[in-house]
């Protein structure tokens, strides 16, 4: 079980977008397919990202993303710059039921290295989402793309430890309202790998009238960033979902992908809601 010190957040910075033309269906067969070198769950997670996003592009109307941020580092051990490049699909459509056809892995060799594909196959039922306009908010972060260390082994971090960066936000809208945000780990072998990080046991389900910069008690708590366990590759993608909202909702704070579809069509008359990412990379 992931603790509140753990989470981790990023905000990705918008350069291109181009539209597509709105054509719905309801129930939708698509593939997915992802190299990686150790982690199934990660690899196999990608694939399935990958189909749902396709699925989407043939169900719905949204706009192609394409992303870009550059992290630099100075000090006594490291010194350098990363470039982080992401693109993602934003639509005006859910995913409701998702329903695994089949699952592939294959390995290879390359220089005495195992490398894994997975491919799956899965079907997909697809509803609009209209949001509601009304709520017009800005959300930021104090960084973007972070270098890390390992988590500890006792799976613990100190809420002072300056060894791992320390991450805050601020969202602000033009009428009052409830925030919800999730992230979604794709490293876990949990269906339901989307949790809900904010509110919070400490910060709880308030409404907000302006602005707000959270950790509200910062003094209580902070988010720290480490590197996930059990994870070889040198770098994770995490997707963030936001919820901004005229009334209080009842949120559980475990979802899977479709349940969060549900949610969100639930709701869609009093909400507007927003994806994101930030990227991890391991020193």
């Amino acid at each position: 079980m992931l603790k509140i010190y753990k989470w981790q957040f990023f905000l990705i910075i918008f350069l291109v977008s181009s539209v597509l033309q709105p054509a719905f269906t309801e129930i939708i067969i698509t593939k997915g397919e992802s190299v990686f070198t150790s982690n199934i769950n990660l690899g196999c997670n990608h694939a399935l990202n990958q189909a749902r996003q396709k699925a989407q592009i043939l169900a719905g109307s949204g706009k192609i993303l394409s992303f870009q941020s550059k992290y630099c580092s100075s000090n006594e051990k490291d010194a350098g710059c990363v470039i982080d490049k992401y693109s993602s699909l934003s639509f005006d459509s859910v995913i409701v039921e998702e329903k695994q056809l089949s699952q592939e892995i294959s390995t290879h060799q390359i220089q005495n290295q195992s490398i894994y594909t997975c491919e799956v196959r899965y079907e997909f039922d697809i509803k609009p989402m209209y949001q509601n306009n009304s709520l017009i908010y800005d959300f930021s972060l104090n960084n973007q793309l972070f270098l890390v260390p390992p988590t500890p082994e006792s799976n613990f971090i100190n809420k002072d430890d300056s060894n791992f960066p320390e991450l805050s936000f601020e969202i602000e809208s033009s009428k009052p309202f409830y925030f919800y945000l999730f992230q979604q780990l794709n490293y876990l072998h949990d269906k339901k790998n989307i949790y809900l990080i904010y509110p919070n046991s400490i910060d709880p389900d308030v409404l907000i009238n302006n602005a707000s910069t959270i950790p509200v008690n910062n003094d209580q708590y902070k988010f720290r960033i480490s590197f996930p366990p059990n994870v070889d590759e040198p770098s994770i993608i995490v997707p963030l979902i936001g919820i901004i909202s005229k009334e209080k909702l009842s949120i559980p704070s475990e979802l899977s992908f479709d349940q969060l579809g549900q949610l969100l069509l639930k709701h869609q008359d009093q909400i507007t809601y927003f994806q994101e990412h930030y990227s991890v990379y391991k020193k």
